[in-house]
């Protein structure tokens, strides 16, 4: 374990950072049923043009929760977002939470690269 560890770390430090940012386009096409996928052709196409996970986990079942553990990293009970609608789940309550934010506050003061 150690030997593999090691070497992992010689080549993370042997690699150069990215000169230029990278861009990440992330589509999240959710509550498909396979049935559908024949008549949704875009749909077959980024399948097939990207990357489909077929063994995954996520941090919740419910939309809003999960989705809000995705733009922040965080998991639900971190977020506050704990259903899809109502005074504890939404998007106008992830909004809400994220305007509070110290993370969200030094994104927006921040200068620009």
């Amino acid at each position: 374990m150690i030997p593999v560890a090691a070497t992992l770390l010689a080549s993370l430090a042997a690699c150069s950072p990215p000169t230029r940012p990278v861009n990440v386009v992330f589509v999240l096409a959710d509550d498909l049923s396979m049935n559908l996928l024949p008549h949704m052709p875009n749909v077959r196409a980024l399948a097939q043009d990207g990357t489909t996970f077929t063994n995954y986990t996520v941090t919740d079942s419910l939309c809003c929760p999960s989705r809000s553990s995705i733009f922040t990293g965080r998991y639900p009970h971190n977020t506050g977002v704990f259903t899809n609608s109502g005074r504890d789940g939404g998007f106008h309550l992830f909004r809400r939470t994220q305007d509070r934010s110290p993370r969200r506050r030094r994104t927006r003061t921040s200068s620009p690269a």
